[in-house]
């Protein structure tokens, strides 16, 4: 006794065959990634991260990021040269002058380097009026002694003057040191 098998049966492995050749007959025709997406459709954020590379963003397109407009109305701190005490004169090997400036909210920045030529004193500068603390002022600073860095000691007084204080006999670094002056 042969069996044969019923109509529904040929009519569903008909429908299966027809069903798994159209998936990969699709699959066959599919195109890659770059030729599905129209230029210029994607947003950010169906971007991964990392993949836009600063070539292929025009610049001009890009608007300002809404904290740093706050950057456009700060004033830049004017670099004013340290007027040095004879005794001392700028780092022949550092990086910076020395330089104090006064901020627009009234506080003083002092940077680049000194070093003294005279052996007598310790005077380094003099702050003028609108530049000085309402305080003596006792910083940690870097100085050198014989190439190495050690930690040195100045002291800035209310009458404007920069004195050293302690720390090697070579450079005396002045970067870093913020202070607020006192009003006047």
């Amino acid at each position: 006794m042969t069996h044969r098998p019923s109509p529904a049966l040929i009519a569903l492995v008909v429908v299966l065959l027809l069903a798994a050749s159209g998936t990969s007959y699709a699959a066959g025709r599919a195109q890659a990634g770059d030729a599905l997406v129209k230029k210029g459709s994607l947003s950010g954020n169906r971007l991964k991260p990392d993949t836009v590379t600063g070539r292929q963003v025009k610049e001009s397109t890009l608007t300002k990021v809404p904290r740093s407009a706050l950057a456009d109305r700060v004033a830049r701190v004017p670099r004013v040269p340290l007027p040095l005490d004879p005794a001392w004169a700028g780092a022949p090997n550092a990086n910076n002058s020395p330089y104090y400036g006064v901020d627009a909210l009234g506080w003083v920045h002092l940077e680049g380097a000194v070093t003294r030529v005279e052996s007598a004193g310790s005077v380094i500068a003099a702050l003028p009026v609108g530049a000085r603390p309402t305080a003596s002022l006792y910083l940690a600073v870097y100085t050198s002694a014989g190439g190495a860095l050690t930690p040195g000691a100045i002291q800035i007084g209310p009458d404007g003057r920069i004195i050293y204080a302690n720390g090697g006999n070579g450079l005396i670094s002045l970067e870093s040191i913020t202070f607020r002056a006192a009003a006047g």
